[in-house]
């Protein structure tokens, strides 16, 4: 299958081509993907020879997303796939690196990584020994990091509204459930209690109760988990993606709904891709996720999604939200279903920073 870009996508593959280095920032759905494996064959092109690639990316899904995308865009070049995690270094002898999804690359080991493709110059500058480019939905991480001191500046911005109107991605919708376990919180209490100690500084003391919170409250409760379950229940017969913040919950969650697959990073890599492929083709209706299927996961069936992990950075918001933006058959929309948890203040207010962030989308509320 030769791979046909899109309108919009035309002055990014031409802006990427022509860089060395530099960051393709385009939302969920628009073809990130398609766009990179297209600006790698114009670059080609303009150097009249074939590349020795390297591409990067966190997951074995991203990864193969990669793979099928260069394998029809008519690349002359060898491209070879790697997972970032356990790299020691960039090979020497490559002409271009592209990091997928580049969220990661603020991690101390994978910014370590980028660190082995510079050299210094005889003038004594840092320079980068290959063609260095990076894509995401936006240069910030889940923590607000921003990632062109790492990655080199935004070499291309795709408008977001350009790709609504070619139909790269639908419009969003979101509604919201309310929780609060009285349980919960008075659980976390006992624990920053036993806890916090009378040196600690605020900072320090906030971060003990975040984690009380986080555990008592959201990751280890079951009484929530039995909640998120009979939400996942509500939107019966449609495809859904429950996200959660840990494996634990992420299985107790789908042990509670009848026809749910709990997917993430610790189940075999079989298991994994057949469990995604089923999604796919309709045959299971709900995956209970980890953050592995939060970013770059190519899921256009999935109409509903379920936000129930705990916070509120923009990059990882978008991310999310993303998954269920993807146009499928008659779709004209996709749902997020905000989890708000008002058990404790922390947690409340995160639910209230998302919601800004939906209104700035566009997304309209269905209340």
């Amino acid at each position: 299958m030769t791979l046909t870009p899109r309108n919009y996508q035309i002055p990014a593959i031409e802006a990427m081509a022509k860089t060395d280095l530099g960051i393709l920032v385009a939302a969920a759905g628009s073809g990130k993907t398609v766009m990179i494996a297209l600006s790698i064959k114009m670059r080609e092109v303009m150097e009249a020879r074939p590349l020795k690639c390297l591409w990067l990316a966190g997951t074995k899904e991203l990864l193969e997303q990669g793979r099928e995308a260069c394998s029809n865009a008519g690349i002359l070049g060898e491209v070879t796939f790697r997972c970032w995690q356990g790299m020691a270094e960039i090979p020497k002898d490559i002409d271009l690196l592209f990091c997928d999804e580049c969220h990661g690359c603020g991690a101390p080991n994978y910014k370590a990584l980028l660190r082995t493709t510079l050299t210094k110059s005889d003038s004594g500058e840092w320079v980068r020994n290959c063609i260095t480019w990076a894509c995401t939905a936006t240069p910030f991480r889940e923590d607000d990091q921003d990632l062109t001191p790492i990655l080199g500046p935004v070499a291309y911005t795709v408008p977001r509204e350009a790709i609504k109107e070619a139909g790269g991605v639908l419009s969003g919708i979101y509604t919201v459930r309310e929780f609060y376990t009285k349980e919960g919180y008075e659980r976390s209490q006992k624990v920053i209690a036993s806890k916090v100690r009378k040196w600690m500084n605020d900072e320090q003391v906030s971060r003990v109760v975040w984690q009380a919170v986080l555990s008592e409250c959201i990751t280890k409760c079951e009484e929530r988990n039995v909640f998120i379950a009979k939400v996942c229940a509500e939107f019966t017969g449609q495809s859904i993606l429950c996200l959660c913040d840990t494996v634990l919950q992420c299985q107790a969650v789908a042990d509670k709904v009848q026809g749910a697959v709990a997917f993430h990073s610790k189940m075999g890599a079989k298991k994994r891709r057949d469990s995604l492929q089923d999604f796919k083709d309709g045959i299971i209706p709900i995956l209970v996720c980890t953050s592995i299927a939060e970013q770059g996961l190519d899921v256009p069936i999935a109409s509903v999604l379920i936000q129930s992990r705990a916070r509120k950075a923009r990059g990882g918001i978008e991310q999310m939200s993303g998954r269920v933006l993807r146009p499928y058959k008659s779709q004209s929309c996709g749902l997020i279903v905000d989890i708000k948890d008002v058990s404790h203040k922390m947690t409340e207010i995160q639910h209230y920073q998302r919601v800004r962030l939906y209104k700035k989308w566009g997304y309209k509320n269905d209340q």
